[in-house]
Parts: C-alpha cells; sequence; structure tokens
C-alpha cells in the first residue's frame, strides 16, 4: 500500500512539474512574442530616425544654398542699381 501511494504521489508530482514547465513555456513564448513585437519596434523608430536626420541635412543644404542664391541676387541688385544710375540723368 505505501508503495501504491508513493506511486500516485509521483504521479501527482509529475504532473504538477509538467504544468509548470508548460506554463514556462508558454510565458516564455510571449516573452519572445513581446521581444520581437519590440525589436519591429525600435527598428522603425531607428529608420524614422535616420529618415529624420537626413531630412535634417537637405534642410542645411538647402539653407546655405538659399544664402548663395540670396547673395548672388543681392549682388546683381546691386549691380543693377549702379546700372541703372548711370542711366539717370
Amino acid at each position: 500500500m505505501d508503495g501504491l501511494r508513493r506511486g500516485v504521489r509521483l504521479q501527482q508530482l509529475t504532473e504538477e512539474l509538467e504544468s509548470a514547465i508548460s506554463q514556462s513555456n508558454q510565458e516564455i513564448a510571449r516573452i519572445a512574442t513581446a521581444t520581437r513585437q519590440q525589436s519591429d519596434v525600435t527598428e522603425g523608430v531607428k529608420k524614422n530616425a535616420e529618415g529624420l536626420n537626413q531630412m535634417f541635412l537637405e534642410t542645411q543644404e538647402n539653407v546655405a544654398e538659399t544664402r548663395k542664391v540670396s547673395g548672388r541676387i543681392s549682388d546683381m541688385s546691386s549691380g543693377m542699381k549702379s546700372t541703372i544710375g548711370r542711366f539717370q540723368v
């Protein structure tokens, strides 16, 4: 009888252990899924940051070019004033 009780108890412990392992595996799977999702989000943020950085660099280039063009327009305007001034009587 004692052996039977031990066998039953061993069976119960085995079932409890299997249940605990199954729950652990499910939790690990949820964590893995969440980690993949977080990785995807992080990758998206990285791409957005890179895109914003590229836009910033392009904006800086455009500002520099605008300043050059503005300077040329100012020089041309000064030249036109000078030319027009020669024709005034």
